[in-house]
């Protein structure tokens, strides 16, 4: 018989490090605490602890470790419970179910993340609800465009086409080149512009106010970065050399895809460059088996 003394945790170790097995004297001790009793089913009885079950269903935490790591098959009596939150209706869908859930959607389509994390995982595809109740959020637009859909979601664009961050970011990672749509919050930001013309590999003209293009020449911070844009691609684009065949990634550094650019022009790039630039130096620098795989440019 336990002592009147054991505590709810005390038995749960003297179940796992001493009996090494069940404790059926102290189970009535364990399952007055949620997470000994969920300990106590995860550790020693390896399934269901039916007894410590009342109080494990009062506390969020115990219950998705419960979910996560005890449950094995559907239980029916916990999914009222269940479905009132959105983590743990993801967990049962994933982990139990695994597959659609309808009862838990409405409580995942309080997350953005887990709404993605369930169309990704769980449907393995669209997931409607969620883009009813996103349909004009930029963040999961952009994000349910690229990770879902794995490609454009135009009934999103309206709200991503709103957002300059995540105007760049679709033009970036889904659109993969210029997205008139988005421009107009795209130019709104220095920064996001200069993002964007690094994409576009041209000059960047506003649709409407001021022109974008004056702007980022005359500002003190990224016009010396936008003129170089411009320089580095204006001589290249001369010379034959496709915009889809290199990638600026900053002022001073070009990555050429080299399968794409004959060896010998490939060779005469950096002349072409330190030239355009009025560099002292501009020299290749050795990539994988020392073979250049981009200019870094140097002054």
């Amino acid at each position: 018989m336990p002592s009147t003394a054991m505590t709810p945790y005390g038995a749960y170790r003297h179940a796992l490090e001493t009996l090494k097995g069940p404790f059926p004297d102290g189970e009535a001790i364990i399952a007055t605490d949620a997470f000994c009793s969920y300990k106590y089913a995860a550790d020693v009885l390896k399934g269901r602890f039916q007894l410590g079950e009342e109080n494990i269903l009062a506390h969020n935490t115990a219950l998705g470790a419960y979910i996560n790591f005890v449950l094995t098959a559907p239980v029916p009596e916990f999914e009222a419970k269940i479905s009132k939150s959105a983590k743990l209706s993801f967990s049962y869908s994933s982990k139990i179910i695994n597959g659609r859930w309808a009862l838990g959607e409405s409580a995942i389509c309080k997350s953005i993340p887990l709404s993605l994390m369930y169309a990704i995982d769980v449907l393995k595809g669209p997931f409607p609800l969620a883009e009813k109740t996103y349909l004009f959020n930029p963040e999961f637009a952009y994000h349910y465009a690229l990770k879902v859909l794995k490609g454009r979601w135009i009934d999103g664009e309206p709200a991503i086409m709103r957002s300059a961050k995540y105007s760049l970011h679709y033009a970036q990672d889904v659109i993969k080149g210029k997205w008139e749509p988005g421009e107009v919050a795209i130019s709104f930001f220095a920064e996001t512009a200069i993002e964007y013309v690094k994409l576009i590999k041209s000059e960047f003209h506003s649709v409407i106010g001021t022109d974008i293009h004056q702007i980022l020449i005359s500002d003190p911070k990224f016009g010396f970065r936008y003129k170089i844009l411009l320089g580095i691609m204006a001589p290249l684009s001369e010379v034959g050399i496709e915009p889809d065949t290199y990638e600026i990634v900053s002022r001073t550094k070009i990555v050429f895809h080299e399968e794409a650019i004959d060896k010998e022009l490939l060779a005469k790039i950096p002349p072409i460059i330190q030239k355009a630039l009025g560099l002292k130096k501009c020299n290749y620098e050795p990539g994988k088996d020392d073979e250049p795989d981009f200019v870094k440019l140097k002054w």
